[in-house]
């Protein structure tokens, strides 16, 4: 394999003209190829490792730093996690059972309600009739449960809707 990359580099051009040269102007020739080596390999190799491995330790730094607070306020993320849990959890299940019982009462079937965030609650109704729905928000009025959205259509003649409430 060596032979024959040296017959390439002696048939080349290149090598005809290096040839050619002055036993000094070689050394010359020879001494700016090694620059130009080192420069090449300075500033793709070298240059850019080097630029990485700061950039990674000012990254480590500031990871580690934020690590550090995380650490010191740990107890305190914890423990507003847990109350705060706590609350929606107790909040929104009250809540969700108050505006089932009160629909109940009202004569109003909900076809779907969730919990939302904040403590609400989103409802679908279909086909229920108008003046029970009117009742049924005006019962969760009284027990102050606040109407945020509210979404009716009609559903024909009948007095019949379909809707979409939010509640808080």
């Amino acid at each position: 394999m060596f032979e024959t990359l040296q017959q390439q580099w002696q048939a080349s051009s290149l090598a005809r003209a290096y040839e050619a040269l002055t036993e000094r102007d070689r050394l010359v020739v020879l001494g700016l190829a090694a620059f130009l080596g080192l420069v090449v390999l300075y500033l793709g190799v070298w240059a850019p490792a080097h630029d990485w491995n700061i950039a990674a330790g000012d990254r480590y730094q500031r990871q580690f730093s934020v690590l550090q607070w995380m650490r010191a306020n740990e107890e305190d993320a914890r423990a507003a996690a847990r109350s705060s849990a706590a609350g929606q959890r107790s909040g929104n299940s009250s809540m969700l059972t108050r505006v089932s019982s009160s629909a109940n009462r009202a004569g109003v079937r909900l076809t779907r309600f969730q919990p939302e965030g904040g403590g609400g609650v989103a409802i679908v109704i279909q086909n229920q009739p108008f003046n029970a729905v009117l009742r049924w928000l005006d019962d969760l009025a009284r027990e102050r449960i606040q109407v945020r959205q509210l979404s009716l259509d009609r559903q024909g003649p009948s007095g019949l809707v379909n809707g979409r409430i939010k509640l808080i």
